[in-house]
């Protein structure tokens, strides 16, 4: 799950460039977990002539497990398969170090 810095980051991020942006995922309150659209979307993003864009959230260390969840999941095909475009973004300081700048990497899948 991302959290809500990640998500004002991207949300501000996606809006600069011209997308109109919203929260794909739901609060399950037996399981007292969020659970992400498909099961592998924080965000929904739309633009004119650019599709739908679908968008999975996480900090750097954690890019590599969320780029294999997405292309193992069953949703990966179907989304594709309609069009869909997939949006890895990830957020992180530079160097990794405590009160460096805050940095976003995107990856399209």
């Amino acid at each position: 799950m991302a959290d809500r810095k990640c998500y004002q980051l991207t949300t501000k991020h996606l809006t600069k460039k011209g997308y109109a942006c919203w929260r794909a995922t739901n609060w399950n309150h037996f399981a007292k977990c969020s659970q992400d659209l498909g099961g592998i979307f924080d965000i929904i993003a739309l633009k004119d002539g650019h599709g739908v864009l679908g968008v999975q959230l996480t900090d750097h260390t954690h890019r590599a497990v969320h780029r294999k969840k997405i292309l193992e999941s069953k949703s990966y095909a179907q989304w594709k398969g309609a069009g869909g475009y997939i949006l890895l973004i990830t957020w992180g300081n530079v160097g990794m170090k405590r009160g460096a700048p805050i940095t976003c990497y995107e990856e399209l899948l």
